[in-house]
């Protein structure tokens, strides 16, 4: 009997240290696990935090390049409002020079007539001149051969009136000569 209890009990024991070692065991892989869960989980925690790190760096490097992009479009928006305000106002002032260019031409082809205008009154004041002075002086030497024509004819009337007069006298001395005889 004693051997049965004794048995017993030592199966009760060895039962009772199996179960306490299997306790042990199963709270040990409890606690291992739990530690493991509790590492991935800090792990998984400093993932996150790096990922969320990394994502604020990236969304950051993002604003930085599209802030970026936005000056060198404004940049380059202003460059083409600038360059077509260059065009605009190189356009304006050939513009300005092609009116003034076809002013200058007007001014010029009017200068020309007036010039030429002139030029024809000049021309015709001298012809207008001119042929004056040959009327005058085709006056002048009519009037003078006239002059020197009635000179003449006086002249031969006072040498006809001389030759009368000696004729008469002549007569008169040849009449008296003769009744004197």
């Amino acid at each position: 009997d004693d051997f049965e209890e004794y048995k017993e009990w030592y199966y009760a024991l060895t039962s009772a240290s199996v179960g306490l070692k299997h306790k042990k065991s199963m709270a040990a892989d409890v606690a291992a696990a739990a530690a493991a869960e509790e590492k991935a989980r800090l792990a998984a925690e400093k993932k996150a935090a790096e990922e969320a790190e990394e994502a604020a760096e990236q969304m950051r490097l993002e604003d930085e390049i599209a802030e970026m992009a936005l000056r060198t479009r404004m940049r380059a928006e202003e460059e083409a409002r600038a360059a077509e305000k260059a065009r605009l106002q190189a356009e304006e002032e050939a513009r300005v020079a092609e009116a003034a260019r076809l002013q200058a031409e007007e001014d010029a082809r009017w200068k020309a007539e007036e010039d030429a205008i002139a030029r024809v009154r000049v021309a015709a004041a001298e012809e207008t001149a001119r042929r004056k002075a040959e009327e005058d002086a085709s006056r002048a030497r009519a009037e003078e051969e006239a002059r020197l024509r009635e000179e003449e004819e006086a002249r031969e009337m006072e040498e006809a009136e001389e030759a009368r007069r000696l004729a008469d006298e002549a007569a008169a001395a040849k009449k008296s000569a003769e009744a004197e005889e």
